[in-house]
């Protein structure tokens, strides 16, 4: 066991939501890691939510929310020709 930390969909949307005792204990971390799942499922909530692309008539296809999803978990800037992408936020393409 690396002792590394991951944090769960669950508890990742907590931080996000500002859930006092779970910014606390996250913020107390030296380093904390999302898989590429957990990025997906938040850019997928985002995406499904009120403010988000589908209710704004722009939903972009699935596979095409875990491309976004793991390059901007990993940083990455995204070479395409897709203009789907063009709609998901803090992407650099």
């Amino acid at each position: 066991m690396s002792g590394e930390i991951a944090l769960d969909t669950s508890v990742a949307v907590r931080f996000l939501n500002g859930d006092p005792e779970v910014v606390t204990r996250v913020l107390a971390l030296p380093e904390i890691y999302l898989s590429t799942i957990v990025a997906g499922e938040l850019l997928f909530g985002a995406e499904n939510s009120t403010r988000a692309l589908k209710k704004k008539g722009r939903p972009i296809p699935m596979n095409d929310v875990w491309i976004a999803a793991h390059c901007l978990e990993r940083g990455w800037v995204l070479v395409t020709d897709d203009s789907d992408f063009d709609y998901v936020d803090d992407l650099v393409i």
